[in-house]
């Protein structure tokens, strides 16, 4: 039954795993493998709580090396859906199996809980272990912004192949309005010449350009 269970679940027939999966635990499965793809299914279904009962029921099973890993990964990742950020973060100051993915996960979280210095412990941790690790030096750029240090976040965001960090202010209006194709051939002919003035810095606007005219400018 459980065999059949994980087959479905394998091939994303989820009714017909679900039911499968009850039955399995209802003839006392003591296949990890089963908690652990019953956890994952129903996590994604927002069902953190289950969740994570289905994934200590696994983890107390033991001893199967690799579920237990994938195992503790979800039930992090309920811990986290529930905003049990504490135990969270001790079950991953405590996991066995430590990798680029379980340390930039820690740094962010602390980077969360405004604890800066082991973020940026954690962070460089996990950017020795993946010196190309997108992700962690995402968490870098983060930590450099909120010190303050634009340069350093910068290049941290450009190695994590993210677009450079600025605080540029931006006017967003509240209102957009929708013009004419007329109209706006003469505002854009305005925004041109305001565009040539020196002393012009940066110019606004609040409409939106009708199809015709946008079709016309390509």
């Amino acid at each position: 039954m459980a065999g059949f269970a994980n087959i479905f679940f394998s091939a994303g027939k989820k009714d017909t795993a679900r039911k499968l999966f009850k039955a399995s635990f209802k003839h006392g499965t003591k296949n990890p493998v089963t908690y652990l793809n019953y956890a994952v299914m129903i996590l994604h279904e927002d069902e953190s709580e289950q969740a994570l009962e289905y994934a200590q029921k696994g983890i107390a099973l033991g001893p199967d090396i690799m579920a237990e890993k994938n195992l503790k990964l979800t039930l992090g990742s309920a811990y986290w859906k529930l905003g049990q950020v504490d135990k969270l973060e001790a079950m991953l100051n405590d996991f066995d199996y430590v990798n680029v993915h379980v340390l930039t996960t820690l740094g962010y979280l602390y980077f969360v809980r405004g604890d800066l210095d082991k973020a940026r412990t954690i962070t460089e941790r996990a950017i020795e272990d993946t010196p190309d690790s997108g992700p962690a030096w995402d968490n870098m750029g983060q930590i450099y912004l909120k010190e303050g240090n634009l340069e350093k976040a910068e290049e941290a965001f450009e190695k994590a192949g993210l677009a450079p960090a600025s605080e540029e202010m931006t006017m967003l209006p509240q209102n957009s309005i929708t013009i004419d194709a007329e109209a706006g051939r003469k505002i854009l002919r305005l925004i041109e010449a305001m565009e040539d003035n020196d002393d012009v810095q940066n110019v606004h606007a609040n409409f939106d350009l009708p199809e015709e005219l946008l079709a016309e400018m390509e």
